[in-house]
């Protein structure tokens, strides 16, 4: 339990990077979690993902217009 209570702890004036190659659509829910925990710096990197992944790091962009 000592790995959750250092999340817990984490200042969300840092940076959160997330390498997707074809992730999930459930990450779309996982960002805008994110947002709304008010993380200021998320990067998000297309770790080289398929074609038919576009659509979902596009809604994921516009997630936080």
């Amino acid at each position: 339990m000592e790995g959750v209570a250092r999340v817990e702890k984490v200042s969300r004036k840092n940076a959160i990077l997330i390498p997707a190659l074809n992730p999930p659509e459930s990450l779309e829910t996982y960002i805008s979690d994110l947002i709304k925990e008010h993380f200021e710096y998320i990067i998000l990197v297309d770790d080289g993902s398929d074609v038919e992944y576009r659509d979902l790091f596009y809604r994921i962009t516009k997630l936080s217009s």
